[in-house]
C-alpha cells in the first residue's frame, strides 16, 4: 500500500506540474542545441568551458578540480562543493557536451518552483504568464549560452528554497539553500539574504535569523580560512578598486561616502544595465521591497564595481540577481491584482508585453544581439576541425581560447601565450588576440618562438601555427 500510495503521489505531483515541465524541458532542449552549436563552431573559450571541462576531466584522474588555466586548484578561486554532485554525471559522458546539458536542464527546471510559488501567491493564470517571463528573461539566455558554470545551478536551488520556506518545509529548505550555497561561496549572500527575507515576511523569526546568521558564518569560514588554505582568496576584491584596496577599505568607503557610491551605481551603463533588468518584469520587483532583498547582494556586487562586464548583462553575473528579481516581481505582481483585481487581465497582458518587448531587445534570440555567427560554420571553424584531427594526443598545445575547450583531456594544454614551457604546437588566431596585452606582446611571444627554432604556417590568412622545425 506504501508503495501504490507514493505511486499515487508521483502521478498526481506529475499532473499537477505538466504545463512547467513541459515548459523546463523545451527550454533545456532548444538551450542546449544552441549551446552545442556554439560549441562545435569553436566559439566557447578556455574562460571559461576550458576551465570547468580540464577541471572535471583532471578530477576522474586524482587531480581533484586542478586545471591549467586558472594556475590553481578551481576550488582556490571559486569555492564550489557542489561540483562534486555533477562528477558522476561527467563520468558517464566525459565532454562539454554532458556539462552544457545539465547547465540547460537546471535552468529549464527554474521554471517548476517559480510556477509553484506564482501559483500560490497570484493563481494558475498568472503563473502561466510567470513561467512565460522567466523564459523569456534575456540575462537567463546570456548567462545560458556564454560557456558553462556553476552558479546557474544556484537559481533554481535558490528558487526551490524560496518555494520551500512559502511552504513551512523548514528542514528541505535549509538543505536545498546549503546547495545553493555550495556553488560558489558569492552565492552565500544571496542564501543569507533568503534568510533575511523570512525574517521579514514569515514565521517562525528565528528561523530566518537562523538562516542568515549560519551562511554569514559559512562565508567568513570560507574567506578566511577555506580558501586560504587552499592558496586562494574570497572573491575578485580588485574589481572594487575605486572604493579601496581591500574588504575593509570597500566596506567603509560604502557606509561614509554615498556621494562616491551614488557616482558608481548611476554611471549611464549601469542605469542601461538595470533597465535590462527591470524592464522585461514589467518593473514589478520594485513594487515589493521585502522580495528585492533578494536581489541586494547581486545589485551591490554588479553595481559597485567598475569590471565592465559584471554589468554589461552579458555573462554569467547575472545568476546571483535572477532568482531575486523574479520573486519579487511575482510578490510585486500579488500585490498590483489584489488592488485591482478587476484589472488582472490587463495587467498580465502589460506583463507579457514588457516581457516579450525585453525579450526582443535584450536577449541574445532576440532582434538585434546576438552574432548568429557564432552558430554556422564558417572557414575558421573548418580549419580548426582539421586541425584537431592532425594534432597527435600527446602533444603539448599552446592554443587560441576557442579551441581550448576541445583539447582540454590532456596535461600540456594552455592558452596561448600563458604556457609555462615551449609547446610542442602553438596554434594562434591573428583575428583574436585573447591572453595577449596587445600587439607588441603578441609579436614579442611569436618572435620568442621562432627564435627558439620553430617554423611558422599560415592558414587563410588568420591561423598561425608554429611547430620545431624538422631535423
Amino acid at each position: 500500500m506504501q508503495v501504490l500510495s507514493a505511486r499515487a503521489r508521483s502521478r498526481a505531483w506529475l499532473h499537477r506540474h505538466v504545463f512547467p515541465l513541459a515548459l523546463a524541458l523545451s527550454y533545456a532542449a532548444i538551450f542546449f542545441w544552441l549551446s552545442w552549436l556554439r560549441h562545435i563552431t569553436f566559439h566557447t573559450q578556455a574562460w571559461d568551458l576550458g576551465i570547468f571541462e580540464q577541471s572535471f576531466w583532471n578530477t576522474l584522474s586524482g587531480r581533484i578540480m586542478d586545471n591549467n588555466f586558472e594556475f590553481a586548484n578551481h576550488l582556490s578561486v571559486h569555492f564550489s562543493p557542489f561540483l562534486f554532485l555533477l562528477v558522476p554525471w561527467y563520468a558517464l559522458w566525459p565532454g562539454p557536451a554532458v556539462l552544457l546539458a545539465l547547465q540547460a536542464l537546471a535552468l529549464g527546471s527554474a521554471v517548476i518552483p517559480l510556477y509553484r510559488l506564482a501559483s500560490r501567491w497570484t493563481g494558475k493564470t498568472p503563473a502561466h504568464v510567470i513561467c512565460g517571463v522567466y523564459l523569456l528573461y534575456p540575462p537567463l539566455h546570456w548567462l545560458n549560452l556564454f560557456d558553462f558554470h556553476e552558479v546557474a545551478f544556484a537559481i533554481p536551488l535558490l528558487l526551490w528554497a524560496v518555494d520551500l520556506a512559502d511552504q513551512d518545509r523548514r528542514r528541505w529548505a535549509a538543505v536545498v539553500l546549503a546547495l545553493a550555497a555550495g556553488t560558489a561561496e558569492n552565492i552565500v549572500l544571496v542564501a543569507a539574504a533568503v534568510g533575511l527575507f523570512w525574517l521579514l515576511t514569515k514565521r517562525p523569526r528565528w528561523f530566518g535569523a537562523t538562516v542568515t546568521a549560519a551562511c554569514l558564518a559559512y562565508f567568513l569560514l570560507v574567506a578566511n580560512v577555506v580558501m586560504p588554505a587552499l592558496g586562494g582568496k574570497i572573491y575578485r576584491l580588485d574589481r572594487y578598486a575605486n572604493l579601496g584596496g581591500n574588504a575593509g577599505e570597500i566596506l567603509a568607503t560604502v557606509l561614509t561616502d554615498p556621494a562616491l557610491v551614488a557616482t558608481t551605481v548611476t554611471r549611464p551603463e549601469k542605469i542601461s544595465y538595470l533597465a535590462g533588468l527591470l524592464v522585461p518584469l514589467a518593473g514589478f520587483s520594485l513594487l515589493a521591497p521585502a522580495a528585492l532583498v533578494l536581489a541586494i547582494p547581486g545589485l551591490a556586487m554588479n553595481l559597485l564595481t567598475d569590471y565592465a562586464p559584471q554589468f554589461s548583462g552579458r555573462y554569467q553575473y547575472d545568476a546571483v540577481l535572477i532568482p531575486g528579481l523574479l520573486v519579487a516581481a511575482i510578490s510585486g505582481l500579488r500585490l498590483v491584482t489584489k488592488k485591482f483585481p478587476a484589472r488582472t487581465l490587463l495587467i498580465l497582458l502589460v506583463l507579457g508585453g514588457a516581457s516579450l518587448g525585453g525579450f526582443l531587445w535584450w536577449s541574445p534570440l532576440g532582434l538585434r544581439a546576438y552574432p548568429w555567427t557564432q552558430l554556422r560554420t564558417d572557414r575558421r571553424s573548418e580549419i580548426f576541425a582539421q586541425l584537431l584531427e592532425k594534432i597527435p594526443p600527446d602533444a603539448s598545445i599552446a592554443a587560441a581560447t576557442n579551441l581550448v575547450p576541445h583539447l582540454t583531456h590532456r596535461r600540456g594544454i594552455w592558452m596561448a601565450g600563458s604556457e609555462p614551457r615551449l609547446a610542442d604546437i602553438v596554434i594562434v588566431d591573428m583575428w583574436d588576440r585573447t591572453g595577449f596585452a596587445g600587439d607588441e606582446q603578441f609579436r614579442t611571444y611569436l618572435a620568442n618562438y621562432l627564435e627558439r627554432g620553430y617554423q611558422l604556417q599560415r592558414i587563410a590568412q588568420r591561423i598561425l601555427i608554429l611547430t620545431p622545425r624538422s631535423p
